[in-house]
């Protein structure tokens, strides 16, 4: 067997515990201490845990609302259906979300699939750069002149079924995990970023459908029209407010 093929299967042992691990091993030389085949778990258990300590870094929250034995379940069977295809570790996790939907954990916490996907979003946020938008003289300026206006990139809409944001920063907060919150209540969210830090901000649902209509970019004149079949006027200054402290305007 030549070294690509020989690495390339065992790889594939190490990601998989496949078949092929007694034909690996009689490549292997046994030592003292440690024979061929433990060798090669050794490298399978650090494989594991390697990965599982990834998705815990991009899992906080779910592996706080979990615990450690379920967490680690969950990453054990995640890991032996979705091997990492890549060779930096803050890549993997992807298809967690799409996982979840046919493992008993997802079923047994419904806020689950939710709160994984508001994590990988985070990171996601995390990683973009950071789009800065108008000062609050520009915005002004914008606004007289009925510039077609839009929100920057480093900003994403989220909708959940749970009151997720509670329900994420509880890791930050063990004292509160005692106390069950009711989350099962919808929410809508702003997630972006600014300073690069990532920041939420959680609206009621017609704000935020009036949100969504400035990722197009559209005039402030006919903001206005469409805004006073969804907010109040009241609502419509706090969103603006919103908008300009933080930069998230561009035209």
């Amino acid at each position: 067997m030549n070294q690509k093929d020989f690495n390339d299967i065992l790889i594939e042992v190490i990601s998989n515990r496949s078949a092929t691990m007694d034909l690996i091993a009689s490549y292997i030389k046994n030592s003292p201490h440690l024979t061929a085949l433990r060798a090669i778990e050794v490298y399978q258990e650090d494989y594991q845990a390697r990965l599982t300590e990834a998705l815990k870094n991009t899992y906080r929250a779910s592996y706080f609302l979990l615990g450690d034995r379920e967490f680690k379940h969950l990453a054990k069977d995640y890991i032996s259906s979705y091997p990492s295809q890549s060779s930096d570790l803050d890549d993997y996790g992807f298809d967690m979300e799409l996982f979840l939907k046919s493992h008993q954990l997802g079923k047994e916490y419904p806020f689950l699939s939710s709160m994984i996907h508001f994590e990988w979003t985070f990171r996601n946020i995390f990683h973009k750069k950071w789009d800065i938008g108008l000062a609050g003289s520009e915005i002004e300026k914008a606004i007289m002149d009925d510039k077609p206006i839009y929100l920057v990139n480093s900003l994403c809409f989220l909708q959940y079924d749970f009151l997720i944001s509670k329900l994420y920063f509880l890791k930050d907060n063990n004292s509160d995990y005692q106390n069950p919150i009711e989350y099962e209540n919808k929410e809508f969210i702003i997630m972006y970023k600014k300073n690069e830090i990532v920041l939420i901000k959680t609206f009621s649902q017609n704000q935020w459908q009036f949100l969504k209509i400035i990722t197009a970019p559209t005039s402030f004149s006919k903001l206005i029209q469409e805004g006073e079949t969804l907010v109040t006027k009241n609502e419509l200054q706090d969103i603006f407010h919103f908008l300009n402290i933080n930069s998230l305007l561009k035209y």
